[in-house]
């Protein structure tokens, strides 16, 4: 039997529209790179325009790969209802994973955390300057020896 390939997306959140096209063209690549590779498991932070991004993408893959599976992990339960675009970008998810039930300093971290342990490879959309969330989650990813794919739409 072979081994599920899993692969995280972490990155910016509020993308200019000149940014979130070249992040979609980006993602579409890479993705496109990644299903190549063997890749069949995709885990969404599923907390901003990337993550809605992404679950499109993956949405329209599964027309030729049924086997994909896009997993959001949301940090705390009450997240799941809070806006629209994330109720439209939940149609696209196969698996929704809840880190916990209220909110906690710590919580964003161990969403974090639990996408980078269940991942091979760890997709970084990033400039390097901005999102110390980002920035903290490659460190984490780094320590733990996963490959970092970066990729920055980012250029001003």
């Amino acid at each position: 039997m072979m081994m599920e390939k899993t692969c995280c997306f972490i990155g910016h959140k509020n993308l200019t529209q000149e940014q979130a096209i070249e992040a979609l063209h980006l993602l579409i690549k890479r993705v496109n790179e990644l299903t190549i590779e063997g890749y069949t498991h995709f885990i969404s932070s599923f907390a901003n325009d990337i993550d809605v991004l992404l679950a499109q993408i993956i949405g329209s893959f599964r027309y030729k790969n049924k086997d994909l599976i896009l997993e959001a992990v949301i940090p705390i339960e009450n997240k799941l209802n809070s806006l629209d675009k994330i109720k439209y970008a939940l149609m696209f998810y196969n698996k929704v994973t809840v880190i916990q039930e209220q909110c906690d300093p710590e919580c964003l971290q161990k969403r974090n955390k639990y996408m980078i342990d269940n991942s091979d490879v760890v997709v970084a959309l990033w400039d390097e300057k901005t999102s110390k969330e980002t920035y903290n989650a490659v460190n984490y990813a780094r320590s733990q020896g996963k490959e970092i794919i970066r990729m920055s739409p980012m250029q001003e």
